[in-house]
Order: structure tokens, then sequence, then C-alpha cells
């Protein structure tokens, strides 16, 4: 940053920010995207879009278009707004040495910035409800003006989203700010779909909806200019939607941080899981505890779920087939992780029998798999039942998978991987 004087103004000082914010973004999509690929990419898109609206306005409609309810419009267009980010304002870590003693300054950058993020706020939205005027004119029978009334509520909508948002997340921190920023969507959301499916009805409840989302907007931005003592808050989130954009490039090649916890959440006493207590017992329980308390439990909760999902649509007798072949990939996919424990340095240090992990095995290997095979089990048993008895018969079905097929399995498993070695 150049040496600052009183000649500097305020204006020239945010222009030279935008410029390098959008220069940054620029930049991470050339990381990302060549722009010769996106301009081959781009112009058939254009192309087909405009071919689709094209049919949309003067051609047939197809008949499950015809059938879509007025209120996925209103949703997705809040989704839209919910998915565009939050409010940037362009303030550094380094404006506390300066900026910090000059308010005026301070609150002049800010007021462009909140301008600047309205006012693509507003262009996006109207690109959106201009994508969908066809729709809204032949499929829902609105008419132009009914069709600028929509655009001028999700434009006060977003009007008033967009500061709010930004002052929730600095004046508030923890579960106080996760609370209201969600009670706060949710209250945004319910009364902007209830306004635009009300709106043939009662179109002053329309008026009286938006007259309070410019209110709403004009306090939060009078709130946030005028917060004190939450500067480190404001960097924090200020960074936070800078790198947005970013961090959502590198998403899929760069692994998410662990966060370090000082307690854990599951088996935090530390509890027996198993009641005697010889060694293969504490290997065995530690084996299940590490895993259950590593980042993987995610992607075993999602398993189950889609498991449970996967058993329960499909008729008999293709739910069973299903069934058993989830087990037997989630047996798999479990010993995997197993043998990679057996590989940390923790293990390899200790003094331990070369036969400890074959007689750890069956013993871990049911412990994994019980909770995933028993929610898999009860969608398997709904399917086949009513919501009650199938409930009641997932509890034994899935100790009994437990018990007497993961002997089975370990066997075959064992068996093939040390044909593999000899």
């Amino acid at each position: 940053m150049k040496n600052l004087s009183s000649v500097t103004r305020v204006g020239e000082l945010f222009r030279r920010r935008w410029l390098d914010h959008v220069q940054h973004q620029i930049g991470a999509l050339r990381s990302v995207v060549d722009g010769v690929i996106l301009l081959y990419m781009g112009i058939p898109g254009l192309l087909l879009l405009g071919r689709v609206y094209y049919v949309l306005m003067m051609g047939e409609l197809p008949d499950w278009l015809t059938r879509v309810p007025l209120i996925v419009v209103p949703m997705l267009l809040f989704v839209l707004t919910m998915l565009l980010g939050g409010l940037v304002l362009f303030l550094e870590a380094a404006d506390v040495l300066f900026l910090k003693h000059h308010p005026e300054w301070l609150r002049g950058i800010m007021r462009r910035a909140i301008l600047l993020g309205l006012v693509k706020r507003l262009v996006v939205m109207l690109i959106g409800i201009a994508l969908s005027a066809p729709v809204l004119y032949r499929v829902f029978g609105m008419g132009w003006s009914d069709i600028l009334l929509l655009y001028a509520l999700t434009a006060a909508m977003n009007a008033a989203a967009l500061p709010l948002f930004n002052l929730l997340a600095v004046a508030l921190s923890g579960f106080r700010r996760m609370l209201l920023r969600s009670m706060t969507g949710g209250l945004l959301g319910a009364s902007y779909i209830a306004s635009v499916l009300n709106m043939a009805d009662w179109p002053y409840l329309l008026l009286i909806t938006m007259l309070c989302y410019i209110v709403i907007c004009a306090w939060s931005i009078r709130s946030r200019l005028h917060i004190q003592g939450r500067f480190e808050a404001e960097i924090r989130e200020e960074e936070r939607q800078r790198t947005q954009l970013t961090g959502m490039l590198l998403q899929s090649a760069v692994d998410r941080p662990a966060r370090n916890r000082p307690r854990p959440w599951l088996f935090r006493h530390s509890g027996h899981i198993l009641r005697k207590w010889q060694v293969h017992d504490r290997v065995t329980e530690a084996t299940v505890k590490s895993y259950f308390r590593s980042r993987e439990v995610s992607l075993y909760i999602q398993f189950a779920i889609y498991g449970f999902i996967a058993v329960y649509l499909p008729p008999y007798p293709v739910n069973l087939l299903v069934y058993i072949a989830l087990v037997v990939l989630l047996f798999q996919w479990m010993n995997t992780n197993r043998r990679i424990f057996y590989q940390t340095k923790l293990l390899a240090i200790l003094p331990k029998d070369e036969n400890l992990e074959f007689i750890c095995a069956p013993t871990t290997m049911r412990l994994l798999l019980f909770p995933a095979i028993l929610i898999v089990s009860a969608g398997l048993c709904i399917n086949l039942f009513t919501l009650g008895w199938g409930l009641l018969l997932a509890i034994p079905l899935a100790t009994a998978i437990s018990l007497l097929a993961v002997p089975v399995l370990w066997r075959f498993f064992s068996m093939s991987s040390r044909r593999r070695r000899i």
C-alpha cells in the first residue's frame, strides 16, 4: 500500500483495493480454467442457452414443466441468494494502524463496498428473473407487472440479507451466531416464499414485506457502520469472504486440515468396550476407538444412510441382493481400515505377538460393522415388514450377521490374502 496522505481520497483507496480483489479472483480462476478452453465451452453454452430460452418463450412447453408448482420459483431464488456468498468490505489487517483512528475513512470504504455489493446482487437477481421470465409468463400466468414486482421483492430481500448476515457474523460468535443466522435465514426465506405465493390474492402483503426488508437493510447498514470493538472479527469475516472462491476451487485438490480437539466426541471418558482386559482386548478397543474418532466416520455415516435407502426402495428380492452386496463391501472397507491401523508407527514400536492381529481381527470387525449393519438391516426389515416390526427385527438380524457372517468373511478374505502373499 502506498503512503497515505490527506490528499489521497477514500474513493481512490477503495478503487485500488477493489481492483486488487478482482485481479486476485481472476488469477484464481486462471489457475484452474484455461481461457481458451473456457471460450470453447462458453460459446456453445451461450448458444444452447439461447435455444432453450427461445423454446421456452415461443415453442411448446414440456409436460413436466407445466406441472411444476409455483413454490419452486421462490425457493430456487432464495437458494441462489444463500449461495452467492457474503459481503466483501475490502478491509485489511493493517487498517488498525491508521484507518482505525480515522473512522470517516473506514466508513467511507465500507459504504462504497456495501453499495457495490448491493448493486452486484441486484444485477444477479435481474439476470435470474430474466432467465426465468418465460416460465413465469407461460407456466404461472404472470404478467410483466407481476414479474417486476417479483424482482423488486427479490431485490429487497437480497438487500436485507447481505448486510444483515455480515452484521451477525461480526457481532456474534459461537453457538449464538449459528443459531441467529439460522433463525434469520429461516424467517427471511419463509416471509419471501409466503409473499410470492400470495402475490395475487394479497398484494398488500408483498408491499408490507418489501417495506420490512428495506427497513432491515437500512438498520443493518447503520449498525454495521457504527459497530466498535470487533475489528478482529471483521478481518476474519473479510478473509473468509475474499478466499471463498479460492477455497471452492481448491477444495478437491487440498485436504482440509484436521481440527485438534482437546476432548473427542466419542468415547470421551475412555470406558471399556469389552469386559475382558487382556492385551488383544486393549488393541481391539484402541482400533475401534481410533476409527470412530477419525475423520472417516463421516463417510461411515453416509454409507449407512445411503445403504438404508438402497435396501428400502427396491422390491424384494432385489433389496436382499443389495443388502448382501453392501455387507460384503462394508466388510472389505472396514478390513482395509483395520490393516491401516496396524501399520501405524505406534504399533510398530510396541512389542507384540505375531498372531495378535489375527486374534483381534474377528472382534474388531464385529464392533466396526455392527452400527452400519444395524441401520442397513433396519431399511431391509422396514421394506419387508411394517415400521414397528422392521425396527424390532433389525436388531436380531444385525446381531446374527455380525456374529455369524463376519467369521465366514474373515476366513475367506484372510485365506485369499495369505495366498497372494505366498
